[in-house]
């Protein structure tokens, strides 16, 4: 009885740091200018079949994302997305792309992966995450660097130790990439 009472004194207070939490990580995936907004949607997965989009727990069928608006114009757009490679389990990202299909930032909002070795992928841990900012598709090989190749002229470090866990990310960023021109081709700002 008094978990339930502590519980529902402070459930708004819960929901408001988790609230400010997701702002602040949304944030660093996709730095604002002052005249940017974020403005938050669901998707429907069925219409974006080929997109790895991280399901919602209320309805498996839909999925978090947000767009970067400008004056009703779209900049770009954070992802929630999941891939079910990695070496303990599922890994789920924040992926913030912009117009130009660059990645503007990564961040990590789940995973199982080892202590110690393929937990580097979060930001606080290691940096290795940050190394996707500022590619598009074509501006690497999309590859470990010990698999580089020679026709694109960037591959990607591994966490050592943890090529599993590298290799999951590295495919589920590189998937993203190559699916997400049908959000770009639209400007969701307006419709929002």
């Amino acid at each position: 009885m008094a978990v339930e009472l502590v519980y529902q004194y402070s459930k708004e207070t819960i929901i408001e740091q988790q609230k400010i939490a997701l702002t602040q990580q949304l944030t660093k995936v996709f730095p604002l200018s002052i005249e940017q907004e974020l403005k938050a949607s669901t998707l429907n997965k069925n219409a974006y079949p080929n997109l790895p989009l991280l399901p919602k727990k209320e309805n498996i069928n839909q999925s978090q994302a947000w767009f970067v608006c400008k004056k009703n114009q779209q900049n770009g757009f954070i992802l929630s997305i999941r891939s079910k490679e990695g070496y303990s389990g599922t890994i789920d990202l924040l992926v913030g792309i912009s117009n130009a299909n660059k990645i503007t930032g990564i961040g990590v909002l789940n995973h199982q992966e080892t202590p110690g070795l393929g937990d580097k992928i979060e930001r606080y841990k290691s940096d290795w995450i940050r190394q996707f900012t500022g590619h598009s598709i074509l501006s690497s090989s999309w590859n470990i660097k010990s698999q580089q190749n020679t026709n694109r002229t960037h591959a990607f470090d591994a966490i050592t130790a943890a090529t599993i866990t590298s290799r999951a990310v590295i495919k589920i960023i590189k998937k993203t990439l190559q699916q997400s021109s049908s959000l770009i081709d639209k400007n969701h700002c307006s419709t929002l």
